[in-house]
Order: structure tokens, then sequence, then C-alpha cells
């Protein structure tokens, strides 16, 4: 024999799923994850930056020898080095990912052109919004290089920072001593596959690339800009992910009565002798709180809606919370008086 309330809690549950996926599979839902996207490739980028700095601080700003921190010093500084270029490139690139998703509108292609060349390859938000700003914040050639330096790392070898130390005294004086981290010029010319902004950068600094001042220069405008591009997004999304978290609480609120109507329902039996309290009563008191709780948060509606073959949107069947619409600070004394 089949138990009732199993088949009404397996009922419950598959409901329960269906409108949470209603509001996993909504587009602000999608949505939100971009911000989530961000969030992690920020969050790597400035692991990867205080990993290096931590790194450079053994050697740099103390009186440590080359070679005293062993050879794993310098294969450890390679690594964290290119580690930090490549999240770089990948914190443009998920931010690139984002806007073209967001505002992924082209200009009209060029009528003049062939097919595949009239195809524009940038967005309208880009040309006007995204790139300016890029050359606002970015546009010194040395952030090109530093850039270029992970397409060098990729195709070439990986670009390895070198030690230097400079001790210097005059007699009664105090001892000067200077350790410096840089890039080797020559070496990285040996590459042919720099851009021109970058080969200019090369071709204007000495021998020896102070590289260190550029990766701060770099981060903090790295700051600025992702300040920036995440509150031009979060404000593009901001409606959708509210109306998502309001959508994911009234889901909440709607099982927590259906939970507490279903325990109410299934407990009408008279208390144990002896029993100092009534389970029923209590029950009821819990059920009560449930449905105030829920018609004091309200609803903005919950309806599925189609579009036909003549663009013609239509609701598919009635409110699935069947609640009165709302706003979220109105309180339904009523309701909860006759609970």
């Amino acid at each position: 024999m089949t138990d009732p309330a199993s088949n009404e809690n397996a009922t419950l549950l598959d409901e329960v799923n269906r409108r949470r996926e209603l509001v996993t599979t909504s587009p602000s839902f999608a949505s939100g994850q971009h911000l989530q996207a961000l969030n992690r490739a920020s969050a790597v980028f400035s692991g990867n930056l205080i990993e290096l700095s931590s790194h450079v601080q053994k050697f740099v700003g103390t009186e440590e020898m080359p070679g005293s921190l062993g050879d794993e010093y310098e294969t450890d500084l390679t690594r964290t080095f290119h580690n930090f270029l490549a999240s770089a490139a990948t914190l443009r690139d998920v931010q690139r990912m984002v806007h073209k998703k967001l505002w992924p509108e082209k200009p009209p292609k060029d009528p003049n052109k062939k097919k595949k060349s009239g195809e524009p390859k940038k967005t309208i938000w880009e040309l006007g919004v995204w790139d300016p700003k890029i050359e606002e914040i970015y546009g010194k050639d040395e952030f090109k290089f530093l850039l270029d330096l992970r397409n060098y790392a990729v195709h070439y070898t990986l670009p390895v920072p070198l030690t230097s130390t400079e001790i210097k005294w005059e007699k009664g004086g105090p001892i000067f001593h200077r350790n410096d981290l840089y890039l080797n010029k020559e070496t990285l010319l040996k590459s042919d596959s720099w851009t021109e902004r970058s080969k200019t950068y090369l071709d204007s600094q000495p021998d020896r690339i102070d590289f260190l001042s550029i990766v701060e220069d770099y981060s903090q405008s790295v700051r600025k800009f992702y300040q920036w591009f995440w509150d031009t997004v979060n404000e593009h999304l901001s409606p959708g992910i509210e109306d998502v978290k309001s959508a994911g609480r009234e889901v909440d609120l709607w099982d927590d009565e259906e939970l507490a109507f279903r325990d109410w329902k299934i407990a009408h039996f008279p208390p144990p002798p002896g029993l100092s309290h009534d389970p029923l009563s209590e029950l009821r008191r819990k059920l009560a709180g449930a449905r105030r709780d829920r018609w004091e948060y309200g609803s903005k509606g919950w309806r599925v809606f189609s579009v036909s073959a003549d663009r013609t949107i239509e609701p598919n069947g009635e409110d699935l919370w069947g609640l009165t619409l709302r706003s979220r600070s109105a309180r339904s004394s009523k309701v909860v008086s006759e609970l």
C-alpha cells in the first residue's frame, strides 16, 4: 500500500524543483554569473600579484646577496612573474567576454567590402565605450609591453627576471646596499614578435629594464579599470539580479509554507495522555508564521510567458504563487490576523 504522505512529499519536491529551475534558467540568473566570473578573475590576479610581491621582497629591500637565497629563488621568481602576466591577460579576456555578451550589437556591415572583410569585428559598445576607456587607463607604452610579455612567454620563451646588487661606501660613512630585479633588454629583443608600441618602448629603455615599477603602476591601473567596469556592469545587471534574488526568496518562503501545511495536515491526532503540550497547536502556529512571513514579503508576480509567431507575448497559465501583487514593504495585518 502506498503511503499518501510519501506521494505528497514527492509531488511537493517536484514542484519545488520546477520553481527553482524557473529561477536558475532565467536570463537574469545567467547574467549574474558574469559578476561571479569577474570576481574570480580578479581574485586570481590579486592572489598572483600578492605572491609575486611577497617573493620579490625576499630579495629587494634586503641585504641578501645574489645566490644566497638558493637556485629556487630565481625559479620561483620566474614562476610567480609568469603567473602574474597570465592572470593579467585572463582578467582582461574575462572582462572582454562579459562586455561582448552584455552589449553584443555590432555596427552595420560595410556593403563596399567583401563578405568576410565587411563583417565588423568590434561591437558598438566596444568602439564607443570600452576602447576609449582602455586607452585612458592603459594607454602607456610600458603597459602594452607588459601585456606583450605574456605573448613573449607563450610564443618565444619565459621572461626571466635577473638579480643585481650594488654595494658602495665611503671612508667613515655608512655602507650602501641595494638589491634590484630587472629584465635583460638584449634577450627580449631577440624575439621579433613585439608590437609596434612595445618595440618603441623597448628601444627607449636601458640594458636593464626595471619591470617592477611597471608591475606596480599597472596593478594600480587594473584596480581603477576593474572598479569602473564592475560599476558599469553591475548597474546594467542590477535590476535583473535583484529580481532573481527576490524570486529565490519567494521560492524559499513558498516552500516553508507548503512544508508547514503538510506537517500540520498529517498531524491530526489527539496528544498522548500526560503530554504537557499540544503538537497540533504548535504546528498550527508554525504554519501561521510561515504564511505571515510569505505574505509580508509579498510577490512581484510569477507567470511564464511565450512569444507567438507574430511576436505577441502571452502568459501561460495563472500566476504560480496565487498571491496578490504587492510592494515588498507592504504589510498584510488582515491576512496575518486571519491565520
